[in-house]
Protein backbone atom coordinates (compact mmCIF):
# COMPACT_ATOMS: atom_id res chain seq x y z
CA UNK A 1 0.00 0.00 0.00
CA UNK A 2 1.24 3.37 -0.90
CA UNK A 3 1.75 5.56 1.82
CA UNK A 4 -1.09 8.19 3.23
CA UNK A 5 -0.66 11.79 1.58
CA UNK A 6 -1.40 14.73 2.99
CA UNK A 7 -2.94 17.92 1.51
CA UNK A 8 1.22 18.82 0.87
CA UNK A 9 1.56 16.00 -1.04
CA UNK A 10 -0.80 15.44 -3.44
CA UNK A 11 -0.92 18.06 -6.57
CA UNK A 12 -4.07 20.37 -6.53
CA UNK A 13 -3.50 19.97 -10.50
CA UNK A 14 -4.19 16.96 -10.24
CA UNK A 15 -7.27 17.22 -7.52
CA UNK A 16 -8.40 19.73 -10.46
CA UNK A 17 -7.81 16.93 -13.33
CA UNK A 18 -10.02 14.31 -11.16
CA UNK A 19 -12.74 17.04 -10.30
CA UNK A 20 -13.01 17.28 -14.12
CA UNK A 21 -13.04 14.08 -15.09
CA UNK A 22 -16.32 13.15 -13.01
CA UNK A 23 -18.26 16.05 -14.31
CA UNK A 24 -17.40 14.36 -18.12
CA UNK A 25 -18.08 11.02 -16.90
CA UNK A 26 -20.77 10.98 -13.93
CA UNK A 27 -21.61 7.47 -15.30
CA UNK A 28 -18.26 5.77 -15.18
CA UNK A 29 -18.04 2.91 -12.94
CA UNK A 30 -14.24 3.33 -12.94
CA UNK A 31 -14.14 6.81 -10.84
CA UNK A 32 -12.69 5.34 -8.00
CA UNK A 33 -10.07 3.49 -9.88
CA UNK A 34 -9.25 7.16 -11.29
CA UNK A 35 -9.33 9.01 -8.31
CA UNK A 36 -6.35 6.70 -7.10
CA UNK A 37 -4.69 6.95 -9.94
CA UNK A 38 -4.27 10.73 -10.22
CA UNK A 39 -4.20 11.70 -6.34
CA UNK A 40 -2.09 8.57 -5.22
CA UNK A 41 -0.25 7.78 -8.31
CA UNK A 42 -1.64 4.09 -8.00
CA UNK A 43 -2.23 2.19 -11.07
CA UNK A 44 -4.93 0.39 -12.20
CA UNK A 45 -3.09 -2.89 -12.09
CA UNK A 46 -2.57 -2.16 -8.73
CA UNK A 47 -5.43 -0.69 -7.83
CA UNK A 48 -7.50 -4.06 -8.27
CA UNK A 49 -4.75 -6.10 -5.96
CA UNK A 50 -5.11 -3.69 -3.33
CA UNK A 51 -7.37 -5.07 0.14
CA UNK A 52 -10.69 -3.14 0.01
CA UNK A 53 -9.55 -1.59 3.58
CA UNK A 54 -6.81 0.07 2.34
CA UNK A 55 -8.72 1.88 -0.33
CA UNK A 56 -11.37 3.10 2.01
CA UNK A 57 -8.41 4.51 4.19
CA UNK A 58 -7.55 6.42 1.06
CA UNK A 59 -11.01 7.58 0.33
CA UNK A 60 -11.42 8.48 3.99
CA UNK A 61 -8.33 10.52 3.97
CA UNK A 62 -9.59 12.23 1.27
CA UNK A 63 -13.22 13.16 1.82
CA UNK A 64 -11.30 14.49 5.17
CA UNK A 65 -9.05 16.88 3.16
CA UNK A 66 -12.22 18.27 1.20
CA UNK A 67 -14.46 18.61 3.93
CA UNK A 68 -12.05 19.80 7.21
CA UNK A 69 -11.72 23.53 6.66
CA UNK A 70 -8.38 24.80 5.49
CA UNK A 71 -7.32 27.55 6.17
CA UNK A 72 -5.93 30.42 3.38
CA UNK A 73 -2.17 29.79 3.10
CA UNK A 74 -0.67 33.56 3.11
CA UNK A 75 2.75 32.41 1.47
CA UNK A 76 4.57 29.29 0.47
CA UNK A 77 7.90 28.85 -1.25
CA UNK A 78 8.30 27.52 -4.63
CA UNK A 79 12.48 26.99 -5.64
CA UNK A 80 13.35 28.95 -3.18
CA UNK A 81 11.30 31.91 -3.68
CA UNK A 82 8.27 33.48 -0.76
CA UNK A 83 5.19 33.52 -3.08
CA UNK A 84 2.76 35.50 -0.63
CA UNK A 85 -1.08 36.45 -1.89
CA UNK A 86 -2.02 40.07 -2.39
CA UNK A 87 -2.15 41.63 1.16
CA UNK A 88 -4.21 44.03 -0.19
CA UNK A 89 -7.11 43.38 -2.45
CA UNK A 90 -8.79 47.01 -1.83
CA UNK A 91 -5.37 48.16 -3.86
CA UNK A 92 -5.74 45.32 -6.80
CA UNK A 93 -5.29 47.00 -10.29
CA UNK A 94 -7.76 47.00 -13.32
CA UNK A 95 -4.76 44.42 -14.97
CA UNK A 96 -5.36 41.84 -11.65
CA UNK A 97 -9.07 42.09 -11.97
CA UNK A 98 -9.22 41.80 -15.47
CA UNK A 99 -7.28 38.83 -15.88
CA UNK A 100 -8.71 37.31 -12.63
CA UNK A 101 -12.13 37.09 -14.46
CA UNK A 102 -11.57 32.93 -15.59
CA UNK A 103 -12.80 29.93 -14.09
CA UNK A 104 -9.42 28.81 -14.38
CA UNK A 105 -9.19 28.72 -10.29
CA UNK A 106 -4.92 27.81 -11.30
CA UNK A 107 -4.28 30.93 -13.50
CA UNK A 108 -6.07 33.32 -10.48
CA UNK A 109 -3.83 31.64 -7.75
CA UNK A 110 -0.75 32.59 -10.23
CA UNK A 111 -1.98 35.99 -10.27
CA UNK A 112 -2.48 36.66 -6.56
CA UNK A 113 0.08 34.73 -5.70
CA UNK A 114 3.27 36.48 -6.42
CA UNK A 115 6.93 36.62 -5.07
CA UNK A 116 7.72 38.36 -1.68
CA UNK A 117 9.80 41.75 -2.18
CA UNK A 118 10.08 42.76 1.41
CA UNK A 119 8.84 41.46 4.40
CA UNK A 120 9.02 42.84 7.79
CA UNK A 121 7.46 41.11 11.06
CA UNK A 122 4.01 39.58 9.72
CA UNK A 123 3.46 42.19 6.73
CA UNK A 124 4.68 42.05 3.48
CA UNK A 125 5.38 43.48 -0.19
CA UNK A 126 4.88 41.45 -3.12
CA UNK A 127 6.09 42.07 -6.82
CA UNK A 128 3.61 44.16 -8.67
CA UNK A 129 1.56 42.76 -11.05
CA UNK A 130 2.81 43.03 -14.46
CA UNK A 131 0.70 40.51 -16.62
CA UNK A 132 3.13 37.82 -16.32
CA UNK A 133 2.42 35.15 -14.70
CA UNK A 134 4.76 31.29 -14.69
CA UNK A 135 1.22 29.26 -14.85
CA UNK A 136 3.49 26.20 -15.52
CA UNK A 137 5.32 26.98 -11.86
CA UNK A 138 2.13 27.49 -10.25
CA UNK A 139 0.62 23.70 -11.86
CA UNK A 140 3.46 22.17 -10.76
CA UNK A 141 3.94 22.76 -7.34
CA UNK A 142 0.68 23.94 -5.95
CA UNK A 143 -0.80 21.58 -3.41
CA UNK A 144 -4.26 20.34 -2.45
CA UNK A 145 -4.10 22.65 0.74
CA UNK A 146 -3.30 25.71 -1.27
CA UNK A 147 -6.20 25.05 -3.41
CA UNK A 148 -8.36 23.76 -0.83
CA UNK A 149 -7.68 27.16 1.45
CA UNK A 150 -7.78 29.28 -1.49
CA UNK A 151 -10.99 27.95 -2.54
CA UNK A 152 -12.25 28.05 1.45
CA UNK A 153 -11.50 31.70 2.11
CA UNK A 154 -13.16 33.38 -1.27
CA UNK A 155 -16.46 30.97 -0.63
CA UNK A 156 -16.14 32.67 3.30
CA UNK A 157 -15.99 36.54 1.53
CA UNK A 158 -18.87 35.23 -0.51
CA UNK A 159 -20.84 34.01 2.01
CA UNK A 160 -20.44 37.04 4.48
CA UNK A 161 -21.33 39.30 1.49
CA UNK A 162 -24.49 37.40 0.94
CA UNK A 163 -25.54 37.51 4.56
CA UNK A 164 -24.26 41.01 4.55
CA UNK A 165 -26.61 41.84 1.42
CA UNK A 166 -29.60 39.95 3.03
CA UNK A 167 -29.28 42.23 6.63
CA UNK A 168 -29.43 45.16 4.65
CA UNK A 169 -32.29 44.16 2.74
CA UNK A 170 -34.45 43.07 5.75
CA UNK A 171 -33.23 46.11 7.64
CA UNK A 172 -33.64 49.36 4.89
CA UNK A 173 -36.16 47.56 2.99
CA UNK A 174 -38.36 45.39 5.18
CA UNK A 175 -38.69 42.79 3.10
CA UNK A 176 -42.42 41.48 2.05
CA UNK A 177 -43.12 37.71 1.19
CA UNK A 178 -42.53 37.83 -2.64
CA UNK A 179 -39.25 39.57 -2.36
CA UNK A 180 -38.29 37.21 0.20
CA UNK A 181 -38.73 34.04 -1.60
CA UNK A 182 -37.38 35.57 -4.45
CA UNK A 183 -33.63 35.95 -2.97
CA UNK A 184 -34.24 32.40 -1.51
CA UNK A 185 -34.30 31.34 -5.42
CA UNK A 186 -32.18 33.46 -6.78
CA UNK A 187 -29.38 32.19 -3.95
CA UNK A 188 -29.84 35.30 -2.08
CA UNK A 189 -31.48 33.79 0.77
CA UNK A 190 -29.34 30.93 1.37
CA UNK A 191 -29.06 31.24 5.32
CA UNK A 192 -33.09 30.73 5.53
CA UNK A 193 -34.96 34.05 4.32
CA UNK A 194 -38.28 32.97 4.44
CA UNK A 195 -38.34 33.40 8.30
Amino acid sequence: MKKIKTQKDILAKNYIAYQKYITDNEEDPNKLKVMLNLLYGISYEEYDKTLYTKILKYIEEINNYINNNTKLIINFKINNIKYGINPNFADITMGEMLDLDTEDIMKQIAILYRPVIKERRKKYLIKEYTGEYDLELFNNNITLDILLGFIGFFLKINEDYLIYTQNCLETELGLNLELKNSLCKNGVGFRGFTD
